[in-house]
């Protein structure tokens, strides 16, 4: 990929189905929310931004959640750099399955790579007191080591705050240590004796 599209940033959601990673997706990527609900097997969206003065080319990933496409799903896994694992606020299963599925999965498959838990569909809790409450999500993302945000792609509310620290926490976790710049640096400096 050259450098004038910007560093590269693959960026991946997985959750169950119906929890709005698609919407989110689309309403991100063209400003408009989807009205209809269409099952997603896989797809892929590119978005070319600037964060914080750096060009990204941001390589979105969307994933399956329906059980059927399990052997599929981790085939879009390799060389990610951020999940995004969604639950639906208003789902009670599916912020559930956020810890006990989902998550795992994801250590399982990529140990090292960061993990964004978001709360979609916060637009919904207004109308519903059984909705997940952000106290609650919050204090399970620490306990998973994660951080915690919150979306509804519906009403456009924190969307692009979402992607955009998505961007910012995997262009973090590009970096390399200090260690590996350096002995990067050492392997550079040659001596040779003629």
């Amino acid at each position: 990929m050259s450098k004038s599209l910007g560093t590269p940033i693959k960026l991946v959601v997985i959750g169950d189905g119906t929890v709005g990673k698609t919407c989110a997706l689309l309403t991100y990527t063209t400003g408009k929310f989807p009205e209809d609900y269409i099952p997603t097997i896989f797809e892929n969206y590119s978005a070319s931004i600037t964060i914080d003065g750096k060009k990204v080319n941001l390589g979105l990933w969307d994933t399956a959640g329906q059980e059927d496409f399990k052997q599929i799903r981790p085939l879009s896994y390799p060389n990610t750099d951020v999940f995004l694992l969604f639950f639906a606020v208003n789902e009670q299963s599916s912020y559930i399955n956020a810890q006990q599925k989902w998550y795992p999965e994801l250590r399982t498959a990529l140990n090292n790579v960061p993990i964004i838990i978001v709360g979609s569909k916060i637009d919904l809790r207004q109308n519903d007191n059984k909705c997940v409450q952000r106290e609650s999500a919050k204090r399970m993302a620490d306990q998973l080591g994660c951080q915690y945000l919150e979306c509804s792609a519906k009403d456009k509310i924190g969307l692009n705050e979402l992607f955009e620290e998505a961007v910012r926490t995997a262009l973090r976790s590009k970096k390399p240590n200090r260690a590996q710049e350096e002995n990067k640096q050492n392997k550079d400096k040659s001596c040779q004796l003629i």
